[in-house]
């Protein structure tokens, strides 16, 4: 068992972490073909990464401006996690996808993608959780072969690789923010009836797929099971926009107004030849709808 508590920072002197462990007699390891290309379900990421992201942030501004509110900063700090995680498993994810890597083809870059990895732990306490896990416990790397991110990087069998700390993370995280909903939804359920949908949307895709992702750790799964496990991630990351459209009228509101907005100027603005002076710049109708944003 690699040991639990560790200096990330080092990692490349620690022996459960030394590539050449997995030479044989002396040959370095071809690992350029080791890993698996992706190609399709990389693009798919990809794709979801800008639709998601751009989404994400134009949301997130909505909710900055809403940011008096207690419950709103706790949103954008919830957005600032989200938009930095869908970078990794969205978008870097796709890229590694679609070039087949594992630990060992390039392993700083791997390190890298682990500790960024590592984002979505601000959402349980925030930093000192976040730096820890990501500097002083078992790093998850991108496996091409399963299409996941894997505590073991198929180095070598003398260690076995786990996380308890992960383990520890997936299985409270969930069991806390079911805890916390419920306790939420039996003092305003009376009053807000959308709110117990938006809640069970979120916790069941937060809880099933933190469980699974940890199963699969320890059994081998079917391909079907590892890309339902991971689409789950991308959705925990990308779908909070979309729940705020439909179950948050205030955000709705202004998301709308945002999209009327720049339809309008882009229509004024075709509509006038470019020889014509621009409108003066209190328009009532431009300015107005500006000043909303």
């Amino acid at each position: 068992m690699i040991s639990q508590i560790r200096n990330n920072l080092l990692l490349d002197a620690q022996e459960e972490y030394n590539c050449s462990l997995a030479d044989i007699d002396g040959v370095p390891v071809d690992w350029d073909s080791r890993g698996d290309v992706h190609f399709a379900f990389g693009l798919f990421c990809i794709a979801y990464a800008f639709v998601a992201i751009p989404f994400y942030f134009t949301c997130a501004r909505i909710i900055w401006s809403m940011r008096k509110a207690h419950t709103y900063k706790i949103m954008v700090f919830l957005a600032v996690s989200d938009i930095g995680e869908l970078f990794c498993n969205s978008l870097a994810f796709g890229i590694l996808l679609m070039n087949g890597e594992v630990y060992c083809k390039h392993p700083k870059l791997n390190f890298v993608y682990a500790i960024g990895s590592k984002t979505w732990y601000l959402l349980t306490l925030p930093f000192g959780y976040a730096l820890f896990s990501a500097l002083f416990t078992p790093l998850f790397f991108f496996d091409s072969i399963t299409h996941t991110v894997q505590v073991n990087p198929r180095i070598t069998d003398k260690y076995e690789y786990n996380s308890y700390f992960h383990i520890f993370n997936n299985v409270m995280n969930p069991i806390v923010t079911f805890i916390l909903y419920f306790i939420m939804l039996l003092s305003v359920m009376t009053k807000f009836g959308k709110l117990t949908i938006q809640s069970t949307i979120v916790i069941t895709i937060h809880m099933s797929t933190c469980i699974v992702y940890e199963i699969i750790q320890f059994i081998d799964s079917t391909h079907a099971i590892l890309y339902a496990a991971h689409v789950g991630w991308m959705l925990i990351h990308g779908i909070p926009p979309v729940i705020y459209m439909l179950f948050n009228s205030s955000i709705r509101k202004a998301m709308l107004r945002l999209g009327g907005t720049q339809s309008r100027v882009t229509v004024l603005s075709l509509s006038h030849p470019t020889t014509q002076r621009p409108a003066p710049p209190r328009s009532p109708i431009v300015s107005i709808k500006i000043t909303q944003c």
